[in-house]
């Protein structure tokens, strides 16, 4: 699924990799984004799925509303955050999220992140929620 910005330069691609029922029943995605000249990546980002619920409600609401927000926030800490809220009455919505991966180095380890903001076309929000929904039944 991919949510691409109101000029179509900037976008959040998500993937499916796997499903996980036990323990703690759990979503992964490899997540891209791509941000005019700046993007990163990072191929397994893992969500709770009552996360991912929580957030699937969120976003219907603050459709019907138009007002509001919806967080999905990765299992790891600092790892991935993706927050759409309103932003004025009128109805606009802005997408901000924050995706890191941790790479090691030969001898040490470091964080590259990419972070950033971009307005979504509220329409859009309709199919995000239907998008997500369908990954949650797996």
């Amino acid at each position: 699924m991919k949510i691409e910005s109101m000029n179509r330069r900037s976008s959040i691609a998500f993937e499916l990799v796997e499903s996980q029922q036990d323990l703690i029943p759990g979503i992964c995605f490899s997540i891209t984004i791509s941000d005019n000249e700046y993007s990163g990546a990072n191929p397994q980002v893992w969500v709770e799925a009552r996360d991912l619920k929580a957030f699937i409600s969120a976003i219907k609401k603050i459709n019907l509303e138009r007002q509001g927000s919806a967080t999905l926030i990765g299992m790891s800490p600092q790892e991935f955050e993706l927050t759409i809220q309103s932003v004025n009455r009128k109805g606009d919505f802005v997408l901000d999220y924050s995706l890191s991966k941790h790479v090691y180095l030969d001898y040490s380890s470091t964080k590259r992140t990419v972070s950033g903001a971009f307005v979504i076309n509220p329409s859009d929000l309709e199919r995000i929620a239907k998008s997500f929904s369908a990954l949650v039944s797996i």
